[in-house]
C-alpha cells in the first residue's frame, strides 16, 4: 500500500479547459455587430428574440477574427490617425485575447438601426460592464 501524500492546504479551484473569465465586448461593424460574452441564459434568450435570419451564433471565430483584422489592416491609416482610435484598437485587442478570440459570439445583422440598439441593450443588462468597440470607418467631416 502506498502512503498517503502530505496535505498541502486548500487548493485553488482551477477553471475548466475551456472556460475563461473575461469582460463582455461588442464590436460594431457597418453592416453586422459581434458580441463575445460569457455564457448566460438570460442573455442568450434576449438574443433569441431577434428574428434567425439577422442572428447567428459563431461557434468558430477564426473567420471573424480574419474579418476583422483585415477591416483594420486596411483601414490602418485611419485607426493610427487619431490616439483615441489607436488606444481603443489596442484595448479590442486585449479584450479579444482575454476572450481567447471570438469563438462563440453572437454575430447580428444590423438590417435596421433598431437592433444596434436592442441588442446592446440586451447586452448591458446582461453585462453591465461590456465595452463597445466601435471599428466603424466614419467619413472626414
Amino acid at each position: 500500500m502506498r502512503p498517503r501524500p502530505p496535505d498541502i492546504g486548500p487548493r485553488k479551484p482551477q477553471a475548466l479547459p475551456g472556460t475563461t473569465h473575461f469582460t463582455a465586448f461588442a464590436v460594431a461593424f457597418a453592416d453586422r455587430l459581434v458580441l463575445r460574452t460569457p455564457s448566460a441564459a438570460g442573455f442568450v434568450q434576449d438574443i433569441k428574440q431577434i428574428p434567425a435570419k439577422l442572428r447567428a451564433f459563431a461557434k468558430d471565430g477564426r473567420q471573424l477574427e480574419n474579418l476583422l483584422r483585415r477591416h483594420l489592416e486596411d483601414n490602418e491609416t485611419y485607426f493610427s490617425s487619431n490616439d483615441d482610435l489607436a488606444s481603443m484598437v489596442a484595448a479590442l485587442v486585449e479584450s479579444i485575447a482575454e476572450a481567447r478570440g471570438l469563438s462563440d459570439s453572437w454575430v447580428i445583422a444590423l438590417a435596421a438601426p433598431e437592433l444596434f440598439e436592442w441588442s446592446l441593450a440586451a447586452t448591458l443588462k446582461a453585462f453591465p460592464d461590456a465595452n463597445l468597440f466601435d471599428v466603424r470607418v466614419l467619413p472626414h467631416a
